[in-house]
């Protein structure tokens, strides 16, 4: 292996872990730190909901399981399913819209056995107590064309999805019909959910089954969010594991879902499940208080996979600190402390660094700073706030931010320039709660203890923390702020 003698030769991996997958399956391998333990949890634990903020890794979860049941062949099925374009609206329609939101549980559970049966069909190894009803049910499905077939044998993959189409209805048995795609001249099934939550319960395997749920933050971007949906789908797959677990069948669902999303379902038991079924991606370190960096650890562990020489990259090609911090500091402050923040500003700094070799020069830093403000972060903060507040209405108050040009500010100030700007229509205060829940702004408040300190708090430090718009100030993230062209 070639000695790594500039930045640009160490590959840090893509913005979108699927993509990562096809292009680099190495660094979700190898490269992949499971610094929260999720992978024995996800395998072998009960806890099925993983939760964190949007680029913390919850794809890279799922991409991680699948290379390695790809690597393993006798020990798990891993089936993807994007929940992406899933056609909720239909969904809806076709369960009776006037009693959807109570037979939601029902349609998502019909949906989800379908596609596990669907998995359990594909293993040569696994038995089933009731082998008449299983081979009836699952050649019924295989009939609707709903689920797909693996057809290059491996034993994971990604599933043409959960698709409804006009044609054929089956009974699902809770007052309700779904319609699909036949193929030309297949016999209507008719397979009820009893039969469905029968099948699985005789199953017997030596492997693994996961079916791994992701793509619910594109629901966002639909004409009509359908909350009452995604919480119908939370219930059906927490009720589907109680139900494997207690019937011992070796399988597992398991859902990827934004926080902010899951905060936002209609669910009295949320906190219960969040406290007993799920693992949250928090990656927040701050090694100014002497504490492990993971992000750090992430990195350098994927530059070793370039150069397993490289023992600290940050050490190896960057400036030892700026702004009177310590590098790594530096670079943290400038992200919310995620891996898809702190890789893509990397990045952006490899392609500023052209063909350097050892230490790059702060301009080269700050060039790269710029590049990752400009296309990745405000970008980003776009995306994130898509479903909740209107694209015209995320540029004005963007156009509102430039032309105060600070990074610090009174929400009367904001509010002031509003007004004289002809955009006081704006709610204000709704978008600045939306911004505070994705970390783009913070909250300060002078410090009674200290005079001349401050008290700032920022989400992803402490998920915990509320905006208060009536004291304070409002606070800019770093990472917008070469983008925004406001003062330092």
């Amino acid at each position: 292996m070639p000695e790594i003698r500039r930045f640009d030769q160490i590959t840090l991996g893509c913005a979108n872990a699927t993509n990562e997958a096809t292009q680099f399956p190495q660094l979700l391998l190898d490269g992949y730190l499971d610094s929260h333990g999720l992978g024995k949890e996800l395998l072998e634990g009960h806890r099925f909901l993983v939760l964190g903020p949007k680029g913390s890794g919850k794809t890279a979860v799922a991409e991680h399981l699948r290379l390695v049941a790809d690597s393993d062949p006798s020990s798990t099925f891993v089936t993807l399913c994007n929940l992406g374009d899933f056609p909720y609206s239909d969904f809806r329609s076709k369960l009776g819209s006037e009693v959807a939101q109570e037979r939601y549980p029902g349609g998502w559970s019909w949906l989800l056995l379908g596609t596990m049966l669907s998995s359990f069909a594909r293993d040569a190894g696994g038995q089933n107590s009731d082998d008449g009803l299983f081979q009836e049910v699952t050649g019924a499905l295989a009939r609707t064309g709903l689920f797909a077939e693996n057809s290059d044998g491996r034993k994971s993959g990604s599933p043409r999805g959960l698709r409804l189409k006009l044609a054929g209805t089956v009974a699902l048995g809770i007052g309700a019909a779904l319609e699909f795609a036949l193929e030309p001249g297949a016999e209507l099934p008719t397979l009820r959910l009893a039969m469905l939550k029968n099948a699985t319960k005789g199953f017997r395997s030596e492997s693994r089954h996961l079916l791994i749920l992701d793509g619910l933050d594109d629901v966002l971007s639909q004409p009509e969010v359908r909350y009452d949906a995604l919480a119908g789908l939370l219930y059906a797959v927490g009720d589907l594991n109680y139900a494997f677990r207690t019937a011992e069948t070796p399988a597992k669902i398991i859902l990827l879902c934004r926080t902010e999303l899951f905060d936002r379902l209609p669910s009295a038991n949320k906190n219960k499940m969040r406290m007993d079924d799920a693992v949250v991606l928090d990656w927040y370190d701050n090694p100014a208080r002497g504490e492990r960096c993971r992000l750090g650890d992430l990195v350098n562990l994927r530059t070793r996979m370039s150069d397993p020489r490289v023992d600290d990259v940050f050490r190896s090609f960057l400036p030892k600190s700026l702004g009177g911090k310590p590098m790594l500091q530096w670079l943290l402050d400038l992200t919310r402390c995620t891996p898809r923040d702190f890789i893509q500003l990397l990045t952006c700094i490899q392609g500023k660094s052209g063909n350097r070799e050892g230490l790059l020069p702060e301009d080269v830093v700050i060039a790269g700073v710029r590049e990752y403000s400009r296309s990745y972060f405000m970008p980003e903060i776009r995306d994130e706030l898509a479903g909740y507040v209107q694209p015209a209405q995320i540029e004005s108050v963007f156009r509102l931010f430039s032309s105060l040009r600070n990074w610090h500010f009174t929400y009367s100030e904001l509010k002031d320039l509003a007004i004289r700007e002809q955009l006081d229509s704006l709610d204000l205060a709704s978008i600045m709660q939306t911004l505070f829940e994705c970390s783009a702004i913070g909250n300060s408040f002078p410090r009674e203890d200290k005079p001349g300190y401050f008290d700032i708090r920022y989400k992803y430090r402490n998920p915990t923390s509320s905006l208060n718009l009536a004291k304070g100030e409002i606070q800019l993230h770093k990472g917008l702020w070469k983008g925004l062209g406001v003062s330092y």
